[in-house]
């Protein structure tokens, strides 16, 4: 039972908005698309400790298994296909900031007029997950919402 003591401490663990930020930039020069995705460490810790069965896994205290979590989350959850085509992913590092978690990846040789992006991270797991996707073309920012109703929205380049 939570008393009127442990409430301000347990609400320092516990965040009340279910939200990643995606940013999107698309480099028209090298055909390249860098990716950053953020989210929040509790939230990704929950999700390795349901997906492995560990329930003391500690994502600051274990870096080496944290990449190979992160790498496969990623690979599910964030879905880019280019004209209908799948493209594949190159992941590039992971940094932990305080209660942020960063994912950097790169898409090469994208080449074509309309990218689909499905990003379902947390989607499963958090009632009111909301996905924010910051795209950058050139001088321009566009901004879309993935949720549970709405996984999957779509770019022009």
């Amino acid at each position: 039972m939570i008393n009127i003591l442990t409430a301000p401490l347990l609400s320092l663990f516990l965040h009340a908005h279910h939200i990643s930020v995606c940013e999107m930039t698309y480099k028209e020069d090298s055909k390249t698309l860098e990716i950053t995705q953020q989210v929040f460490a509790d939230d990704i810790e929950l999700f390795i400790k349901r997906e492995s069965g560990n329930e003391t896994f500690d994502i600051r205290a274990e870096e080496d298994q944290v990449q190979k979590y992160l790498q496969n989350f990623i690979e599910k959850h964030i879905v880019i296909n280019l004209d209908g085509t799948s493209l594949s992913q190159h992941w590039i590092a992971y940094k932990i900031d305080g209660n942020d978690v960063r994912f950097f990846i790169e898409l090469k040789d994208v080449t074509g007029s309309q990218l689909s992006v499905t990003n379902t991270i947390f989607l499963e797991m958090l009632g009111g997950q909301v996905n924010v996707i910051h795209f950058h073309d050139k001088e321009e920012r566009k901004t879309k919402v993935c949720s549970q109703e709405k996984k999957t929205v779509f770019f022009d380049l």
